[in-house]
């Protein structure tokens, strides 16, 4: 079972100040303070962020593959439009990639993994 707090996330700057509270002290010489904090901000900043990163893949550089496990990707076009659409080979002496229901692709990404509800034990 996963305990809640272990799914949590929380953000590097606010796991920061709160390890500035704990560390600053104010009677400590400057020096001090200063390794201090600077092990903090290099401990902080190892950790992953909870910001999502965005993996748009330009069609200019690839498609998907065909022997991806899915066939539908989420897609962009030049006027910024977003959809969920599926990767298609057209047939004929030129076989071409393309997607589904929009034109102007310009970039793709995998759909995220599905939702899956926590069991309460």
């Amino acid at each position: 079972m996963i305990n809640h707090l272990e799914k949590d996330m929380v953000s590097r700057k606010a796991l920061y100040e709160a390890l500035y509270e704990h560390f600053h002290d104010e009677d400590a010489p400057n020096n001090i303070t200063e390794v201090r904090l600077g092990a903090v901000r290099n401990f902080v900043k190892n950790f992953p962020s909870v910001t999502p990163t965005q993996n748009w893949i330009p069609v200019s550089e690839r498609y998907p593959k065909i022997e991806d496990e899915y066939k539908y990707f989420l897609v962009t076009d030049d006027k910024g439009k977003i959809s969920i659409q599926e990767f298609l080979i057209s047939l004929g002496a030129e076989p071409q990639p393309y997607f589904s229901g929009m034109v102007n692709v310009i970039a793709w990404q995998p759909l995220p993994q599905p939702y899956i509800a926590e069991s309460e034990e």
